[in-house]
């Protein structure tokens, strides 16, 4: 056994990677993630830590943020909606913006 295993509570005192409980350890892991997977050329122990914290992430978010079991694109669309984490005007504009089209949405400001 590696040795550095031999006591795993030292080791989260330390700041080692640990379960994430709430979003702001959310946020930092994510943060973290992005860092690592920026690299052009991860090390083998960087590339441990981004499968670590993919972990921990998915964990999280799989816990406090549910996908509907039903996973196309609209019906995601809705459950966001009807559970207050995306406003359906928001999402439109942002939508029309990212495509880069003049598309109409109601509530956009725009006219057919």
């Amino acid at each position: 056994m590696n040795t550095a295993l031999l006591n795993p509570a030292k080791m989260i005192a330390k700041g080692a990677p640990h379960v994430i409980h709430n979003d702001a350890e959310l946020h930092s892991y994510t943060e973290a993630l992005f860092q690592l997977t920026a690299l052009e050329n991860p090390s083998p122990s960087e590339e441990e830590a981004i499968e670590l914290l993919t972990l921990l992430i998915e964990r999280y978010e799989e816990e406090h943020f549910p996908v509907p079991a039903s996973s196309d694109p609209i019906s995601v669309v809705r459950f966001l909606i009807e559970h207050g984490n995306l406003r359906s005007g928001v999402w439109f504009q942002s939508s029309a913006r990212r495509a880069g089209s003049a598309c109409s949405f109601p509530g956009n400001g725009t006219s057919p």
